[in-house]
């Protein structure tokens, strides 16, 4: 089984990343990768691409996922949540 990806839109903190990361977690930022100001759908476009499930808090990717935008998955949450709460 494959592991599991992530790929974080700007609205994650870099610690969260970091924190995937010292995890052993495959994790990347949208900021790292130089594509903060991409639009929801080319991030999302994006992850597919690279097979990684995207992290957010924007309710906006929910509905790219009801439109049926391919992906590799949309981890949302409402609110704001520290790398141990994720």
């Amino acid at each position: 089984m494959a592991k599991l990806k992530f790929y974080t839109d700007e609205h994650i903190s870099k610690a969260v990343v970091r924190g995937l990361k010292a995890r052993g977690i495959d994790a990347e930022s949208c900021v790292d990768l130089g594509m903060r100001t991409s639009t929801d759908e080319e991030h999302l476009i994006f992850a597919a691409g690279q097979q990684r499930v995207i992290v957010t808090y924007d309710n906006d990717f929910l509905k790219l996922h009801q439109s049926g935008l391919r992906h590799a998955g949309i981890a949302f949450s409402a609110k704001p949540k520290s790398i141990g709460e994720m």
